[in-house]
C-alpha cells in the first residue's frame, strides 16, 4: 500500500486510520491522505465503530485486541491507532495481506 505511513517509537507502532462506518463489510479500503481507509459494520455510535477497528486490526495483524489501541480521534473519522508485539516490516505485510 503505497503511502501507508506507520511509526515506531519504542516497542509501539502508530499509524493513522480514517474510519468508514455503516459499511457492508469490514476491509481495508487503500489509502486516504496518508491514513489507512478501515470500513466497518458498525455505526459510530456507543463506540462501537471503535472498538470493531480494534478488533479488524487485531484479527489481521494476528494479535490480540489489548495490543491494540485508539489513541487519538475516538469521535472522529481520522484516528490514530498503536499496537504493540509486532516489527514494523510484519505489521505493514499483514495489513496488506487479503482481508480477513
Amino acid at each position: 500500500m503505497e503511502g501507508f505511513n506507520v511509526r515506531k517509537d519504542g516497542e509501539k507502532l502508530f499509524f493513522n486510520v480514517r474510519a468508514v462506518p455503516n459499511a457492508k463489510k469490514n476491509e481495508t479500503a487503500g489509502i486516504y491522505n496518508g491514513a489507512l481507509k478501515i470500513k466497518v459494520k458498525a455505526p459510530p455510535e456507543n463506540n462501537r465503530a471503535n472498538e470493531e477497528i480494534r478488533s479488524f486490526v487485531a484479527k489481521k495483524a494476528g494479535i490480540k485486541k489489548n495490543r491494540v489501541a485508539l489513541v487519538k480521534g475516538g469521535k472522529s473519522r481520522d484516528k490514530i491507532i498503536a499496537v504493540e508485539g509486532l516489527s514494523l516490516e510484519n505489521f505493514i505485510k499483514k495489513m496488506e495481506d487479503a482481508d480477513v
